[in-house]
């Protein structure tokens, strides 16, 4: 019982010695060894502890390192498809307004004018019927309800 207990008190005083620093081993006239952060007696030494947690903790922590850069560099590569895919999709709506804009126009020129035609391999005006016109018109109405605002 009182080894258990001696070794007990031992690894205590080392658990809360490893975190203070130094520990110190010396045995008594009674020929028991004892073991402190103070040394005890003239006869005491100091006791070396391997720390067997610190290499594994800096594998750990290159392994956590990595994982941490790959994830960094995954949330980049996220952000950059993020950013490129908005300025695509602005692209293509300031292309529709654009169009549409001219659609609108063009609708408007095919309302106001007298008359219209259209130039053909020789040519030559072919000036365009009521029918013709209104199915430009009709056309020019359904493309800017279809794709525009």
């Amino acid at each position: 019982m009182r080894r258990g207990v001696v070794a007990l008190l031992a690894s205590l005083l080392c658990v809360t010695s490893i975190a203070a620093g130094e520990i110190y081993r010396w045995v008594d006239a009674h020929g028991k060894v004892h073991y402190g952060d103070r040394p005890g007696r003239s006869a005491a030494q100091k006791v070396e502890i391997a720390h067997p947690t610190r290499e594994p903790t800096k594998a750990i922590d290159g392994q956590r390192r990595q994982k941490q850069q790959r994830l960094l560099k995954a949330f980049e590569i996220e952000r950059k498809q993020k950013q490129q895919k908005q300025r695509r999709v602005r692209k293509e709506k300031q292309h529709l307004e654009r169009d549409c804009a001219r659609a609108r126009k063009e609708l408007r020129d095919i309302r106001n004018a007298r008359y219209l035609y259209q130039k053909g391999k020789d040519g030559e005006r072919k000036i365009f019927t009521d029918s013709q016109r209104q199915a430009a018109t009709r056309e020019l109405e359904d493309t800017i309800g279809k794709h525009c605002d």
